[in-house]
């Protein structure tokens, strides 16, 4: 309200965002994407060994990630000779989550690779890479209306994801067809769609390489750049 009477242009990332706002602040935003700055590449060659299934874990979602836990817990026997799960520890600043470390402790006793250390660009760029399929296990009630970085660099990396119905990720999943949607939090559903994914995968993968050129383009900063100077009148 205070931008829209200061006459400050507001931007949001999705059409479902611009709807929220108008409705509760009678400001109707412009509608940008998300532009990610990470440094991803896309690796071309099909994995020679497990495929590795990889959660973000990040803080932002913490139900989500007990919920990869538990799933890759229980699907870490049937998968064993065909997948490796790889996790990142959930961390938020000022204080612990018992729920969120019994999860991923018992996670790692079944063979779930807990990943911990700071995360560098560096570092995030290394993870992408190495991973085949990205599980970003979003809850529908957070995530309706917002954008992923975390889905989007794994699109632009050519990364088939697993993501939650009901979120703009798994739009962008069904849009591309290269990953499988499951129910928000419903962990069977989440067990249901990761072993789609690992089962399908060469044909996730090919879709997610196709429609990773697009996703590049769509969502570097370059091409924010020129929307937003397309929006905006330049000085006089």
């Amino acid at each position: 309200e205070l931008a829209g009477a200061a006459g400050v242009t507001v931007y949001v990332d999705t059409e479902e965002l611009a709807i929220m706002v108008d409705d509760l602040c009678g400001v109707r935003p412009e509608v940008l994407p998300m532009a990610a700055a990470a440094e991803v590449t896309v690796v071309a060659d099909a994995p020679q060994g497990p495929l590795v299934v990889y959660c973000p874990s990040l803080s932002q979602e913490v139900k989500g990630a007990i919920d990869f836990a538990a799933a890759a817990a229980g699907l870490a026997d049937s998968l064993a000779d065909r997948v490796e799960f790889r996790m990142r520890r959930v961390r938020q600043p000022g204080g612990t989550m018992p729920d969120v470390e019994r999860a991923i402790d018992t996670a790692q006793a079944a063979g779930v690779a807990v990943i911990d250390g700071e995360l560098t660009d560096d570092r995030f760029a290394e993870l992408l890479s190495e991973a085949d399929i990205v599980v970003v296990p979003y809850r529908s009630s957070s995530f309706r209306t917002r954008t992923s970085a975390a889905v989007i660099d794994a699109i632009r990396a050519g990364k088939p994801v697993v993501a939650a119905d009901g979120t703009w990720g798994a739009a962008i999943v069904d849009q591309s067809g290269a990953g499988v949607p499951f129910r928000s939090g419903d962990v069977d559903d989440l067990t249901r769609a990761i072993t789609e994914a690992v089962n399908r995968y060469p044909s996730l993968r090919e879709r997610a390489l196709d429609a990773a050129p697009a996703a590049r383009q769509r969502f570097s900063m370059g091409a924010l750049v020129e929307l937003i100077s397309a929006h905006d009148p330049q000085p006089s």
